[in-house]
């Protein structure tokens, strides 16, 4: 019986554990389709470990992924398992190859098992990641690191804002806290849209303490340097 992961606890070893074993499988599969999707699990998998090193997860949240990471390595297991029984000494024919990928009913069973979890952790990592986010920034504007605006509209406008200087001034103080370049990049628009809006709403505030202690002046502090950012 394959040697599962303790679904309480875990940390990143199992993260590595599941990993190795996919990144294993497709590495020397034959069939190429079982292989791209090991593949992405690998990699989803590496995107996930970061993002969860970046929030603190919930006792449930745990055993949820847990549970998916203790699937993701079962299932990988048996279709090794089920590769190597097939394999033989006529493993480079190409007929073996076909015959084993696509009139293999177990295979087929297997990969349909390993597609729904991929899924499942597709789903956990658009939830998490975005919560790691927005915690990150949050975290970020209540310490003051909030970019220039002319750095946001520039980032805003630019074509590949991801790339160009301004928007690494936007997410170094995100990577600082865990949250990783990509993951910046997969959320964009919220990260851009939190600091305009955390620009408009100091905008707001300074206006407000300027009519305040000057009523009269006819003049918005904020007018001249934000005032593009609302649009």
């Amino acid at each position: 019986m394959p040697q599962t992961i303790v679904p309480y606890g875990f940390g990143i070893g199992d993260f590595l554990d599941v990993g190795a074993l996919a990144r294993s499988f497709y590495q020397t599969c034959e069939c190429r389709q079982l292989a791209a999707e090991a593949k992405q699990l690998d990699g989803l998998l590496s995107s996930l470990k970061d993002v969860t090193s970046a929030l603190s997860l919930s006792d449930q949240q745990q055993e949820q992924l847990a549970d998916h990471l203790i699937g993701c390595k079962g299932v990988l297991e048996e279709m090794k398992a089920t590769v190597e029984r097939y394999r033989g000494p006529d493993s480079d024919n190409v007929t073996w190859r076909k015959r084993l990928c696509w009139n293999n009913s177990t295979l087929l069973q297997l990969r349909v098992r390993l597609t729904a979890q991929l899924s499942m952790l597709h789903m956990l990592h658009t939830t998490w990641s975005q919560l790691a986010v927005l915690n990150a920034l949050h975290t970020s504007s209540r310490h003051g690191k909030t970019p220039s605006a002319a750095s946001l509209s520039k980032a805003s406008e630019a074509r590949a804002g991801y790339h160009n200087t301004e928007w690494a001034e936007i997410i170094s103080p995100l990577e600082d806290m865990g949250i990783s370049a990509a993951v910046a990049v997969a959320h964009k628009d919220l990260i851009l849209t939190f600091f305009q809006n955390a620009h408009i709403a100091q905008c707001v505030s300074d206006s407000a303490d300027s009519e305040s202690w000057a009523l009269g002046t006819g003049r918005s502090t904020c007018h001249g340097d934000h005032g593009d950012l609302a649009g």
